[in-house]
C-alpha cells in the first residue's frame, strides 16, 4: 500500500488497482478564495493517476470543494459519513454513486478494507482505518484521523480494530479557530488531547496531517493567531513523550510505502511541493492584528442596503421570538447584541438588537452589549445575496463575546462563558434558505 501526499488532508491511497482520493482539494485557493495550500504545491490533473474511488471526510471547504470535484468522474463511488446535506450537495454534483459509512463496520473498497471510525464532534464525520498489504503480501494498516476529534472509548475501539497501526495520519495543529467566535483558545487541552490519541493508538509512524493550509494575500495576519502547534512543534513534543514512535513529514507530491511503519520511497512527479513557506503559519500571538476594513466596491446605496438587511434580521427574530431556541438562550440570558458595519470608505453603521425584555427591541447606535459583530458592509451582503458562502465573511468580520451564565449548586455559585452561537449567522443562512431552498442553504455552506 502507498499513500501520496497530494497536499492538506487530500492523498492518494493505492493498493493493486485500486486508488482512493481523500478530501480531493486539489486546486488553490479554497475556503471561498482565502487559502492556500501550506506548503505550496501545484498538482498536475493530467498525470494524476485516475482515482477509483473518492472518501470524503466531512463538509468543511477545505474538505469537501466543489471545483476540484467537477474535475473528477461523476461515476466514481463516493464514500461518506451519513451527513444529508454532503449527499444533497455530492447530487447536485452529478454524483450518485454514494457509499455512507457507519462507524465500525468493514467495507471492501477494490483491493482495500476500509472502516469509518465515529467522531465526537457535533456534525457527521469521520476517520478512515485501511487495510492493504506490502510489498510482500504482508497485511499493513493506515488510520486517516483527518479532522475528527476522538473520545476515549472511539480511541480504545480503534485501538483494538486496527490491530496494531502501521501509519496514523493524526490530528496536531489545535487550531484556535475560535478567534473568529471570539472564543478564548484552550491551547494546553487540544494539543494534550492530540498528543494523547497518538500515543495511545501507538502508531509506528505518525504523520501530522490535515492542517496543510494557511491565509493568503491580506488575510496572512491571521495565521499567526490562528495555528498555535505547527508540525514540527507536534513532532518534537510526540519525540519527548513518545521517542519510540516515528514522526514522518511528507512534502506534497512524496510518496510513502507502508509496511512495518512507513517510509518516503520517492516522488510522484505530479504532484509537487514548491518555495517553502511553512514559516508564514509561524505562531505569534504579538503579532498585528489590523482594524477591520472593507475591500468591495463602494456604492452609494450601500448605506440604505445594509439598512434594510438589519431592518430583515429584527423582523426574523420577532417571527421566531416564542419558538426558536437561541432567542430563548439569549433571552433567559438578558443578552444584548451590537451589530457594527464598516463601509469601503471607512464610514461605520451600528445597531443594538436588545433581547432582555418581553420584546426584541432594535435601537441605532452602539450600545454596551454581551455580543458583538462587526462586518464588512459589501461582504456581509455578498453572503446575504448568495455571491459567497459563510466561509468568505470569517476573515473579513470580527466577533466578541461576554455572555455569562450563572448556576447556583450545592457547591456554590457556578459561572460559566459558554460558546453563544452568532445571531448575525442565525439570520443569514435562514435568509438563504427562504429565498433559494436547499441550493441557497448549499451555497452558504460553500457546498456549491
Amino acid at each position: 500500500m502507498q499513500l501520496t501526499l497530494v497536499g492538506h488532508a487530500t492523498w492518494l491511497i493505492e493498493q493493486g488497482g485500486t486508488r482512493l482520493l481523500t478530501d480531493p482539494v486539489l486546486a488553490d485557493p479554497f475556503e471561498d478564495g482565502t487559502v492556500v495550500s501550506c506548503p505550496a504545491r501545484a498538482v498536475d490533473l493530467d498525470a494524476m493517476p485516475a482515482p477509483t474511488h473518492i472518501f470524503l471526510s466531512h463538509r468543511h471547504p477545505d474538505h469537501f470543494h466543489p471545483d476540484s470535484l467537477r474535475r473528477l468522474s461523476r461515476d466514481l463511488p463516493v464514500l461518506m459519513p451519513p451527513d444529508p446535506m454532503l449527499a444533497a450537495a455530492l447530487a447536485r454534483l452529478g454524483f450518485e454513486n454514494l457509499v455512507p459509512l457507519r462507524p465500525w463496520g468493514w467495507v471492501q473498497v477494490g483491493d482495500l478494507s476500509v472502516m469509518a471510525t465515529s467522531s465526537a464532534g457535533d456534525f457527521p464525520e469521520c476517520g478512515l482505518l485501511i487495510r492493504g498489504t506490502d510489498p510482500a503480501g504482508r497485511a499493513v494498516t493506515a488510520y486517516n484521523q483527518v479532522d475528527t476529534p476522538l473520545n476515549r472509548k472511539a480511541v480504545e475501539r480503534l485501538r483494538a480494530e486496527s490491530g496494531g497501526l502501521d501509519v496514523h495520519i493524526a490530528m496536531h495543529a489545535s487550531q484556535a479557530f475560535g478567534w473568529f467566535d471570539g472564543v478564548p483558545e484552550e491551547l494546553a487541552t487540544g494539543h494534550g488531547i492530540n498528543l494523547s490519541v497518538a500515543r495511545f493508538l501507538g502508531a509506528r509512524v505518525v504523520v501530522p496531517g490535515a492542517a496543510g493550509f494557511r491565509f493568503h494575500d491580506d488575510f496572512g495576519w491571521l495565521n499567526a493567531h490562528l495555528f498555535p502547534i505547527t508540525s514540527d512543534r507536534f513532532a518534537r513534543d510526540l519525540a519527548r513523550l513518545s521517542p519510540r514512535q516515528q514522526v514522518l513529514q511528507p512534502l506534497p507530491g512524496q510518496v510513502l510505502e507502508v509496511g512495518g511503519g512507513a517510509r518516503i520511497v520517492g516522488e510522484s512527479g505530479w504532484a509537487v511541493a514548491l518555495e517553502p513557506d511553512q514559516s508564514a503559519i509561524r505562531p505569534d500571538r504579538t503579532g498585528p492584528v489590523p482594524p477591520l476594513t472593507d475591500d468591495g466596491a463602494d456604492d452609494p446605496a450601500l448605506p440604505a442596503r445594509i439598512q434594510a438587511l438589519v431592518d430583515d434580521l429584527q423582523a426574523a427574530v420577532v417571527d421566531a421570538w416564542d419558538r426558536d431556541p437561541l432567542l430563548h438562550a439569549l433571552r433567559r440570558d438578558g443578552v444584548r447584541y451590537l451589530l457594527r458595519t464598516v463601509r469601503p470608505d471607512g464610514a461605520e453603521q451600528s445597531w443594538t438588537l436588545d433581547l432582555s425584555g418581553p420584546e426584541a427591541q432594535l435601537v441605532p447606535g452602539a450600545l454596551d452589549a454581551e455580543l458583538s459583530r462587526a462586518v464588512a458592509a459589501t461582504a456581509v451582503l455578498d453572503v446575504a445575496e448568495g455571491r459567497h458562502s459563510c466561509f468568505y465573511l470569517r476573515a473579513r468580520s470580527r466577533r466578541s463575546q461576554a455572555v455569562l451564565t450563572f448556576d447556583q449548586t450545592i457547591a456554590g455559585l457556578e459561572v460559566d462563558q459558554p460558546n453563544v452561537p452568532d445571531l448575525l449567522s442565525w439570520y443569514l443562512v435562514r435568509r438563504r434558505a427562504a429565498e433559494a431552498g436547499e441550493e441557497g442553504v448549499l451555497r452558504y455552506y460553500g457546498l456549491m
